[in-house]
């Protein structure tokens, strides 16, 4: 086979990128920056004093500071020109040099602060003053002169103008794009009123962006529309865009995030729990049972206690489950009263298990639903009316069960109905066309301590709360194959292990797993137990040896497993909701006082010193005892650029094959996400290490069934030191190991799934026409397209791979990623699946160009080709050896 020029390879690697069309604007002087939004946007135009520092400093180019040129709030007696009553500013006199240099100096002190770029406003306020042709020509020659100062004095920094239509052929060498407000709806300032623009009004402003056009500007359009009318304000914004501008629909004072001509799609759903009838969320149905099934659909679940104050908010709200396991909240016409308004505000509201109000038709009516006490008792027969097998009868055989209320939903269409012997009927389940319910045991039934669904809530939710279909942010799969992630728990690092006497569960795990598995693998140790005062100094040493020997290893990443290893780290009221999740295990430490800054930062602190000769960074916290984290815990690891993972109960096995025990991906704590491990570890699947000691290989069972039908999890080996300490838990590590390796997977380190779940739960997605754009950090760079649709081979998309039914469309380069979608394959060449990641990637006619980074097998597949040569290069990084694959496809 002839080999290709690896230089012709590289070019079109190095300059290939995502290229997006348009510069998206947002005119924002709020406080609140969402990941998402950042992302979206190109340019922002802020408050310069509303942005936090840590942002301006990580996109010094993406921000504009708001500045204001003829109009201030405070200007000196000899510099005033006149004043706007509609804003209550003076207008300077930019004639007067002393004003001129006082707002280059303005400029430069933001400059010192980090801006590099600014928007120019209240360029035309001298037309309120002054009326001479003179005086108003020589404002102008002013104008253009600070303009040039300006940008002589920043030449790299971008320039937006306000209007200043007068001055815009003068001062294009220094600007390059123009905004103008109002051009069909816009504001009174006095009385913030909402204004429809008079139509000869638009055609003049209209005239004026299209000179502006001609000259060479960018011109950005922004109108205002309440944020309630969302319809008409997607509607304004493609109008705009139509006509060639650039659109930005926001509210009259710009502090909420406004409107272009994509549709952002809300992807929160608010799932009500009641606190008095669990002590923690985690605990929750609405978290264990009904957030999983979200999640698949790309929704955020956002857990709110029904005790507390309801949520006024609703914009990035699709939908509200009530599951308050409870029969009915004390709030209950308030509660009612919020819910008709989110009806009516288009949200989809489910209630499962039970209504939250009292049984009284006042309460039901405005559903459309009939109640009435049931007249017949206790086991007498029932004829049974409908029971649809596509969303009933799951996991559990259907029974009918005595209800002392009866409800008939007519409007409804029944799931599960039956009558009684005095012809009352009872819908247990209905799809309604405001959404839905589910009734206690047609919801989920208790059999064994076990919970089963008797509705299908991958299949229900969907119809019930009208999902969309949207490109779903997918962190199980990278690159078309399932994600493969390894980490240990440091539990059991010092102690002896009965395999081979007088070594260390450390010395035998090194050997017998983490270099005979050169995977990527996140490695944690409790720093408690190698620094015990139970042990002597030539103990620790050696252990401390055996650390520095698997830290250094190249596939291995440093991990945090705390300093004592708590057991609690929320104080909750019932010890007893503890025994499904992991034995208690807390070191006691002489002298110590659990110190949470001391647990996370003292032992990353340790770490980095102690193993420095590792050249590693300690960048993730493994949670230990109940993984139970508090707000406070993860706002220090958010603070400090550390990720974290551990809890969940993700331990589906075929004897227990039921999604309630299949975990979501995460929960969050007022606004900080704790991820979990993808599967459960080996205490659990061995009784909490009582036995049986090969146990864990019952995980590749669970790896299978959160694989299909749908794939739910990646494949997480996740286990603990101590399972080197007996000959029957090792062979049941090398056993999944074996497993998992002979599978076609994409391996990373726990850190980076976190990054990708965390990238799941902040980035936002947006619509237009056949076009969807993911807006997130770029960890994540896998969406997932529902059956019958496919990426097209350009902007982002670098290929797809097909499973259960469903396209895995694996994106390059940059946030935020940009795709079209179609209802037929691609016929141009694409890269189907690969082991490595991503770097980039360039379609060009029949060839395809991209560059991978493997840090285990070195495999790629490609589709609609006939041939691919490729070279290879080893790639020392930071101890990390990886191979680099640059390929040429056609």
């Amino acid at each position: 086979m002839k080999l290709l020029c690896l230089g012709k390879i590289l070019f079109f690697l190095i300059f290939s990128y995502t290229e997006l069309n348009a510069a998206r604007t947002a005119f924002y002087y709020g406080k609140n920056f969402p990941p998402s939004e950042i992302s979206f946007y190109d340019r922002i135009i802020v408050q310069p004093d509303n942005l936090p520092s840590n942002l301006l400093s990580k996109y010094p180019e993406k921000f504009f500071a708001y500045f204001s040129v003829c109009e201030k709030n405070n200007i000196q007696k000899d510099l005033i020109l006149g004043e706007n009553t509609s804003w209550n500013s003076k207008i300077g006199d930019i004639r007067k040099e002393k004003y001129s240099s006082l707002l280059i100096d303005e400029i430069s002190s933001l400059y010192d602060k980090g801006f590099r770029n600014f928007f120019l406003d209240t360029l035309d306020s001298y037309f309120l003053v002054l009326k001479n042709q003179k005086d108003i020509k020589d404002y102008e020659i002013s104008l253009i002169n600070f303009i040039s100062q300006a940008k002589n004095k920043f030449p790299n920094s971008q320039f937006i103008l306000n209007r200043g239509f007068e001055i815009m052929k003068e001062a294009k060498p220094y600007a390059s794009a123009l905004a103008a407000e109002s051009l069909y709806f816009g504001i009174n300032p006095k009385e913030k009123e909402y204004l429809k623009i008079k139509e000869e009004d638009s055609a003049w402003l209209k005239e004026k962006l299209l000179q502006a056009k001609q000259l060479g500007y960018e011109v950005i359009v922004i109108d205002y529309l309440p944020t309630d009318k969302k319809a008409e304000r997607i509607s304004l914004a493609r109008k705009i865009k139509q006509e060639g501008f650039t659109p930005y629909v926001s509210d009259y004072n710009l502090e909420k995030w406004g409107q272009t001509e994509y549709e952002k799609i809300p992807r929160e759903i608010i799932i009500f729990f009641d606190s008095q009838k669990v002590s923690d969320k985690v605990y929750s149905q609405a978290h264990r049972l009904a957030s999983a099934p979200l999640e698949y659909h790309g929704y955020i679940p956002k857990i709110k206690d029904i005790r507390e104050p309801l949520p006024q908010n609703l914009e990035e709200t699709h939908a509200v489950i009530f599951l308050t396991e409870s029969e009915y909240a004390d709030n209950n016409k308030r509660l009612l009263d919020w819910t008709i308004r989110a009806i009516n505000s288009g949200k989809k509201i489910l209630f499962l298990g039970s209504f939250p109000f009292p049984p009284e038709p006042s309460y039901f009516s405005p559903f459309g639903i009939t109640i009435s006490k049931n007249k017949a008792r206790p086991g007498e027969p029932n004829i049974l009316l409908s029971l649809d097998k596509y969303y009933s009868v799951f996991e559990s055989p259907f029974y009918f069960y005595h209800s002392d209320y009866l409800l008939n939903a007519q409007v409804c269409r029944s799931i599960i109905s039956f009558k009684n012997n005095y012809d009352q009927i009872h819908s247990q389940a209905s799809l309604c066309p405001w959404g839905g319910y589910a009734l206690s045991e047609s919801w989920v039934t208790q059999i064994d301590n076990k919970e089963l669904f008797q509705i299908n809530p991958y299949y229900f939710f969907k119809e019930a709360l009208a999902l969309k279909d949207f490109p779903v942010p997918d962190p199980t799969t990278q690159n078309g194959r399932r994600v493969l992630v390894s980490h240990i728990d440091g539990d059991g690092f010092s102690s002896f292990s009965e395999i081979k006497k007088g070594y260390y569960n450390a010395e035998i795990l090194k050997k017998e797993i983490l270099e005979k598995y050169p995977i990527p693998h996140s490695v944690s140790i409790i720093r408690g137990e190698i620094e015990s005062p139970s042990l002597d100094e030539k103990q620790k040493e050696r252990l401390k040896k055996s650390a520095l020997e698997i830290f250094s290893l190249p596939w291995v990443e440093m991990a945090n497993h705390s300093f004592s290893h708590p057991f609690k780290w929320v104080n909750l009221s019932s010890a007893g909701e503890y025994d499904n999740i992991e034995q208690l295990y807390s070191l006691n430490i002489p002298g110590y006082s659990f110190n949470i800054n001391e647990e996370i930062l003292g032992t990353k602190k340790w770490l980095e010193k102690e193993f420095s000769l590792s050249g590693k960074k300690n960048e993730i916290f493994f949670w230990t005892g109940d993984c139970v984290a508090p707000q406070s815990a993860l706002k220090i690891l958010k603070e400090n650029g550390m990720r974290n993972i551990n809890g969940g109960y993700t331990v589906a096995t075929r004897e227990n094959p039921y999604l309630s025990l299949i975990a979501p991906f995460g929960i969050e704590r007022d606004g900080y996400y704790q991820i979990y491990s993808g599967q459960q570890n080996e205490n659990i699947y061995t009784n909490l290490w009582s036995g049986p000691f090969w146990g864990y290989s019952k995980a590749i069972e669970t790896f299978e069934l959160t694989e299909k039908p749908l794939r739910l999890k990646p494949i997480n080996i996740y286990y603990h030191f101590y399972s080197a300490q007996k000959q029957a838990s090792i062979n049941a590590l090398k056993k999944v190991y074996d497993y998992a390796i002979s599978l076609k997977t994409n391996p990373i380190y726990a850190s980076q799934y976190a990054d990708t779940v965390n990238d799941f739960y902040e980035s936002g997605i947006y619509n237009y026409g056949s076009s969807w754009i993911f807006a997130g950090n770029g960890s994540l760079k896998t969406l997932r397209l529902s059956q019958n649709y496919y990426p097209e081979i350009k902007y982002s998309a670098a290929g797809f791979e097909k499973n259960n039914s469903v396209s895995y469309v694996h994106l390059y380069g940059n946030p935020p990623f940009e795709i079209e979608v179609s209802n037929s394959p691609e016929k141009k060449p694409y890269l189907k699946n690969s082991s490595c990641y991503l770097e980039n990637f360039k379609s060009e006619g029949e060839k395809i160009y991209f560059s991978l980074s493997c840090s285990f097998k070195t495999e790629f597949e490609t589709e609609n080709t006939s041939k691919c040569v490729s070279k290879k290069e080893k790639i020392y990084s930071q101890e990390i050896i990886k191979e680099k694959i640059y390929a040429q496809c056609q």
